[in-house]
């Protein structure tokens, strides 16, 4: 795994569970050896994890929020990979958005090559 302050971001949120079963981790998408695309849901707070990481290739893809509570609206912490990330030359350029979203929101995730993206979607008081 490539040196990426958002893949430490990833594999803090996915492996933070602890050994009581706290969490359900849930495989979204993936290829052994290219990429993955986890989500999780903590039990104590109710709020939502999304992780995704990809090998030395960029990629572009959407993914559907079918998981999150039907007629809701979540805050979507986003840190993602900036303009300029790029595992060998800049691997810590992180940008960071904060965006409404429901069950039928389909965002854009772009990961730089070696990068990543983490979404921490929380319930909207």
């Amino acid at each position: 795994m490539k040196n990426n302050i958002i893949n430490l971001l990833i594999i803090t949120l996915l492996i933070s569970c602890s050994a009581h079963n706290e969490i359900n981790v849930s495989f979204s998408d993936g290829k052994i050896g290219d990429f993955i695309t986890v989500v999780r849901k903590d039990k104590k707070s109710g709020d939502w994890f999304l992780g995704s990481i990809t090998d030395e290739n960029k990629r572009n893809f959407t993914i559907e929020l079918s998981f999150l509570d039907k007629d809701k609206i979540y805050i979507a912490e986003i840190y993602a990979d900036s303009e300029y990330t790029h595992w060998k030359t800049n691997p810590q350029a992180i940008s960071t958005l904060t965006n409404e979203v429901d069950s039928s929101t389909i965002p854009q995730l772009k990961l730089a090559s070696g990068g990543g993206q983490a979404i921490r979607f929380t319930l909207k008081n």
